[in-house]
């Protein structure tokens, strides 16, 4: 469709695709502005209700005018084409955002709020969305949102106000299974809170980067929703703030009741955090004296995750500047003044006590620490306990001391952190860039330029993110974090809107894979491979199976025989099961769900109903199937189904 107009649009180039629409770039002939066309593929434009729900979308977005939602310029047909024309946005969709990692605090607050307004402004107008997840919230390069896909909401009765007391009537769930609310999953009226619900589920994943709810199937995920708790965020990251946890969780409380009763309320708690922690960081930022932080431009953060460490950050510079001050006065004093030295105290027991604090950021040469500084001592008296103390040593034989570099670099990387933990982000480049720049940094040096890799994606500089992970797979090749900047920069591929760029991301993943296949990262390579390889559906040639087998199959295969029992390990043989089934080599499937069972007996996997199922349908092998259906564990989903197949 590239190339063509569809009334006085012309078509620019695509965007993407849903299950019922694609998306192209175009321009407003009429206008002169770029739009982003929604487009109803001509096969489907004799799908009724697909037209239907497609017209209910547009209508129910353009009735909401909200800068934190989509703007619908104009619904139409023109030759059997349906179409809405949208605001073009550029960024990305929240989910790809996430990618599988967590977000930071500050920014999770900070979107959050934006989305709860989104809702609020929605729900004021009686309109449930009844959809709300990360892939239909849409977030731009200065990290604005914008929520979009309407095409389940739903109309509220008119004469009631507030989401508690108005509900819908219609009994239809619709919405997508890990995000939908427990009354969306029951088939129960619902109301306002039912997005509330989804939005906790939301901010859960952007704060751990996995879902709330996960499962074998939509069964289990069903059961997770109605009965079960996700994972404590501070078992999974301990620098959640409890005050976010708290909101999180009011989320997702499962009675309505107990839960947020309006988006306003969800937002009003974010805002108030969010300013807790702006006056917090504000107030160390001044401490530390920063010019950027003290004038009418200054962009404190609220880095909730990291709160207590930009405390520490900062003092850890204000206590190393006072004790350049202190040891520089103490040597003049002693160069200049009489002094009178006390009795020295007993000496350390180990040379971990006598170790010279690390945050002090000296120079060996010019700074000598007190604990490097041979201080005459008086004499003690023959035969005394002080007498058979030995004389503290600067250096025990073939110990270095650090080099200077080396311990500036250090400082230099706590200044840094500090100014990222306090929103001056383009004054940390500055900082990191020069520690990267450094002969002789060491370490810190690698982890300078992991940070500025992650300061760009966090401004939405992906191309840039990517030179730098590149310069650090190159440079420090050596270094053990060098496969990890390959995974990262995989991912910052995948992000981008390259035409090749699952293509990319595969490439830069085999190489890690075969490069460092001895590292934790080979692993996780290979499976984020396979996830591509399955999405792209991709054969090759199996050598083993003499045969052409989906791509998948041979890299999940590689994983299970060459990485022992490790986490991904586990899904590769689940995976890998999965994959056997779909080419009819059911024993082989067998085996791989038995295995995965046996190996990990506490999988999340229900591997020995899976296995049971192979046996019993395809390989009509009633012994295994009976023996399999009966260790499905009573967690299991289907449990009761296995039951009844053994009576």
């Amino acid at each position: 469709m590239t190339g063509q107009t569809i009334s006085h649009y012309r078509v620019l180039e695509k965007l993407g695709d849903g299950a019922m629409a694609v998306v192209y770039k175009a321009e407003d002939l009429a206008l002169g502005r770029a739009v982003a066309l929604k487009v109803v593929p001509r096969e489907l434009a004799a799908d009724y209700a697909m037209i239907t729900r497609f017209q209910h979308e547009a209508r129910t977005a353009s009735s909401l005018n909200h800068p934190n939602i989509c703007t619908i310029y104009e619904i139409a047909e023109h030759e059997n084409c349906h179409f809405i024309v949208m605001e073009l946005l550029e960024g990305q969709v929240l989910s790809r955002a996430i990618g599988g990692r967590p977000i930071s605090c500050e920014r999770v607050i900070e979107l959050g709020i934006q989305i709860a307004d989104a809702l609020d402004a929605a729900h004021a107008e009686g309109i449930v969305h009844r959809d709300l997840k990360p892939a239909n919230i849409f977030v731009t390069h200065r990290d604005h949102i914008k929520v979009l896909d309407f095409g389940l909401a739903v109309l509220l009765p008119s004469g009631a106000t507030g989401g508690a007391g108005r509900e819908t009537r219609s009994g239809i769930t619709g919405g997508t299974v890990p995000y939908m609310s427990p009354e969306q999953v029951r088939g129960e009226d619902l109301d306002g809170r039912s997005d509330l619900f989804s939005i906790g589920v939301v901010l859960y994943e952007m704060i751990t980067g996995r879902r709330a709810f996960n499962g074998s199937d939509k069964a289990a995920i069903m059961d997770g929703i109605l009965n079960q708790s996700p994972l404590r965020l501070a078992e999974i990251n301990p620098a959640v703030p409890p005050e976010l946890e708290r909101i999180i969780g009011k989320a997702l409380e499962k009675n309505r009741k107990l839960r947020f009763q309006t988006a306003a309320d969800l937002r009003s708690d974010l805002q108030r955090l969010k300013r807790d922690l702006d006056s917090a960081v504000a107030v160390m930022s001044r401490a530390h004296g920063d010019p950027e932080s003290a004038g009418p431009k200054a962009r404190p953060s609220s880095a909730v995750s990291r709160r207590m460490g930009t405390v520490a950050a900062v003092s850890g510079v204000l206590l190393a500047t006072v004790a350049v001050i202190l040891i520089a006065g103490f040597q003049i004093t002693r160069s200049s003044l009489p002094v009178t030295i006390p009795a020295a105290p007993p000496v350390a027991a180990s040379a971990e006590e006598a170790r010279p604090p690390a945050q002090a950021p000296l120079s060996a040469a010019a700074h000598p620490s007190p604990a490097a500084t041979v201080l005459p001592r008086p004499p003690a008296a023959p035969g005394s306990a002080r007498e058979a103390l030995p004389t503290p040593k600067v250096a025990e034989k073939g110990i270095a001391a650090p080099a200077a570099s080396t311990i500036w670099a250090e400082r230099e990387l706590g200044v840094a952190r500090a100014k990222v933990d306090a929103g001056l982000f383009d004054q940390a480049l500055l900082t990191l860039q020069g520690i990267s720049a450094k002969e002789g940094a060491g370490k810190s040096a690698v982890e300078a330029d992991f940070l500025i890799a992650s300061l760009h994606e966090r401004q939405g500089k992906l191309e840039d993110a990517m030179a730098t992970y590149l310069e650090i797979a190159n440079r420090y090749r050596d270094d053990p974090r060098a496969p990890e900047a390959l995974f990262l920069m995989a991912q910052s591929v995948l992000r981008t809107r390259r035409p090749a760029r699952e293509a990319e991301a595969r490439r830069i993943l085999s190489e890690l894979a075969t490069k460092y296949p001895d590292t934790s990262w080979a692993p996780r390579a290979l499976i984020m491979r396979g996830e591509l390889e399955e999405h792209d559906h991709l054969y090759q040639r199996d050598d083993v199976l003499a045969t052409v087998v989906p791509a998948a199959l041979v890299t999940y295969r590689q994983v299970v025989t060459r990485y022992g029992m490790t986490p991904v390990t586990e899904s590769a043989l689940w995976k890998l099961g999965q994959l056997y089934a779909g080419t009819k080599r059911y024993q082989l499937a067998a085996d791989a769900f038995r295995n995965l069972a046996e190996r990990y007996p506490e999988t999340k996997f229900d591997a020995w109903f899976a296995a049971a199922e192979v046996y019993d349908k395809q390989l009509h092998d009633k012994a295994n199937a009976r023996t399999a259906y009966a260790n499905v564990p009573p967690a299991s989903p289907n449990f009761r189904a296995a039951q009844g197949r053994l009576r």
